[in-house]
């Protein structure tokens, strides 16, 4: 008989963390919570994805819920022309919330959840000026207003 073993594990990790900026003034509504973070990989060498990061929050047909951040030079090339054709666009992303918290990544090997945030009022200075103005234009995502 073979024994069965049971119970949880834990990885020790430490970091620090410096002083904190306020990004949201208020929230008033956010997608159900917990949604797996498909693109790890693109944040590993930024060690996390900080709180305020636009986002897409979708529900898979297995029921799974998916969050899709994405960085400045992801939201910048959807809006800049590439070469000869126009760029598509900021709503061809799919934005449709911010991550509520910043959540550490420590590797591309990371499991990550987020939760986001669908209406509220987030601080503009948290964004580099032509992310902000490029968020701005989004039509996928009117609940949340920047504010200064």
């Amino acid at each position: 008989m073979a024994i069965l073993q049971t119970g949880n594990t834990f990885d020790k990790q430490t970091f620090s963390q410096g002083h904190s900026r306020k990004v949201w003034r208020e929230i008033r509504r956010q997608w159900p919570a917990g949604g797996k973070v498909t693109n790890v990989s693109d944040w590993a060498t930024a060690g996390k994805i900080p709180a305020g990061t636009p986002c897409k929050y979708t529900v898979a047909e297995s029921g799974a819920k998916e969050i899709k951040c994405y960085t400045d030079a992801q939201v910048k090339a959807a809006v800049t022309k590439q070469g000869s054709n126009e760029a598509p666009g900021i709503d061809s992303l799919g934005i449709n919330g911010y991550t509520d918290r910043d959540t550490p990544i420590a590797s591309a090997n990371t499991g990550a959840t987020a939760t986001v945030i669908r209406e509220g009022d987030i601080y503009e200075y948290m964004f580099d000026a032509g992310v902000a103005t490029a968020l701005k234009a989004n039509t996928k995502c009117p609940g949340v207003t920047f504010v200064n």
